[in-house]
């Protein structure tokens, strides 16, 4: 049997072999890939390879996402720069719908150094009575360029010659709105945000730990409930969760830790071992990972600090 060692990067195996914390079975090293053990489109930069690839791409699609994709992360995303896997920075409020008719979509509402809003071009078509077809084409004030291109674009489809673009802008039809009112529709996120948290507790006990860990009862119970299809949704809530859910406003830092900062704490508790996890100042989770501290005599307790804008952090014992 490979015997597992305990290393600061991921539990490693020797004979070249690895046990991935998650299915629990050995495979060859070149079957695992770097996990970030906070997501890296969140500045996450602690990596692990103690996750197997299958595993990994699951759980990101499954669990991560949801956090990574929440709006209040989104938000803070959008303040601080952080891209994602899709290399760039998510705006949940950059598109929006006029409330007046004809209810046009407009985009660059917060995006910096932008002018205010932009008409996002809009085609309808209404077909008359007669058999012709009239085709209305809505575009920003700025692009009347891109208007007329995209006339003749349509003209040459329907077998028609391109117009002079004079003659086109004689047809234009130039509207303002000083004061438009534009609706977003923003989707706040109340349940499924929460297994992630559970996800990096779980990891960084596994990686702090050691081999003991994963035959602990409530790491089985945790792996049960990140492998299900929906966690969270569809399995119980796991017993060994005090609480996740939004940080209290105004609460102090702790070790450090900002308002733009990851943290992430395994330690004894009254008897058990307890995760505290901080995701910037929007999420918090305590986590019981052990309820008998006793299986592990010599653990002290690990901290964990990333800065989510260097990309830096910090790893020490307590």
């Amino acid at each position: 049997m490979a015997i597992l060692a305990s290393d600061p990067k991921g539990l490693e195996l020797d004979m070249g072999l690895r046990t991935c914390i998650f299915c629990l079975l050995e495979k060859e090293e070149s079957e695992f890939n770097e996990e970030h053990v906070f997501p890296r489109a969140i500045g996450g930069s602690f990596v692990t390879r103690a996750v197997c690839a299958a595993c990994n791409g699951k759980l990101g699609s499954s669990v991560d996402a949801a956090l990574t994709q929440h709006v209040a992360v989104q938000m803070r995303r959008n303040e601080l720069n952080l891209e994602g896997n899709s290399r760039t920075v998510p705006d949940p409020l950059r598109q929006g719908t006029l409330v007046q008719p004809p209810y046009l979509k407009v985009g660059e509402i917060t995006t910096p150094g932008s002018e205010p809003l932009r008409i996002v071009p809009d085609v309808r078509r209404d077909s008359r009575p007669d058999g012709s077809e009239h085709i209305l084409i809505t575009m920003d004030a700025r692009d009347e360029d891109g208007l007329i291109a995209a006339t003749n674009k349509i003209l040459q489809r329907k077998g028609f010659k391109p117009k002079d673009p004079e003659e086109i802008r004689s047809f234009i039809k130039r509207v303002s709105d000083p004061t438009p009112e534009v609706a977003v529709p923003v989707t706040f996120d109340l349940v499924l945000y929460k297994p992630a948290l559970l996800k990096i507790a779980y990891e960084l006990t596994a990686i702090w730990l050691g081999d003991a860990y994963l035959a602990d009862p409530a790491a089985g119970e945790i792996r049960r409930t990140l492998s299900a299809a929906e966690p969270m949704k569809i399995m119980p809530t796991p017993t060994c969760l005090e609480r996740i859910g939004r940080r209290e406003q105004g609460a102090d830092p702790a070790d450090g830790a900002g308002p733009n900062h990851h943290l992430a704490c395994v330690s004894p508790v009254k008897g058990t071992i307890t995760a505290l996890v901080h995701v910037f100042d929007i999420f918090e989770a305590v986590i019981v990972m052990s309820a008998d501290a006793s299986c592990y005599p010599t653990f002290t307790g690990r901290l964990l600090v990333i800065d989510a804008v260097s990309g830096t952090f910090e790893e020490k014992s307590l």
